[in-house]
């Protein structure tokens, strides 16, 4: 399993939050794709990043997979 974590912002107050999912896919865009429908209406993913930890139990999330403005960066 692969950890992602994503950072959604809320459309009308600008409010962050952050939330983990856990995947067998190493491509991005299904990842994605599995989070939007985790995320409410009024949401937007803005980053999404995976666990770059080779230990369990303890997640580094240092690479970027998606960026709102940039789109995705594999």
């Amino acid at each position: 399993m692969i950890a992602y974590k994503f950072i959604v912002r809320d459309i009308y107050t600008n409010e962050s939050r952050e939330f983990e999912l856990h995947s067998q896919d190493h491509d991005p865009r299904p990842v994605h794709k599995e989070g939007m429908r985790q995320i409410k209406f009024e949401e937007d993913i803005e980053k999404l990043y995976v666990d770059t930890s080779a230990e369990k139990g303890i997640h580094t999330y240092d690479r970027l997979l998606y960026d709102k403005r940039k789109g995705f960066l594999d």
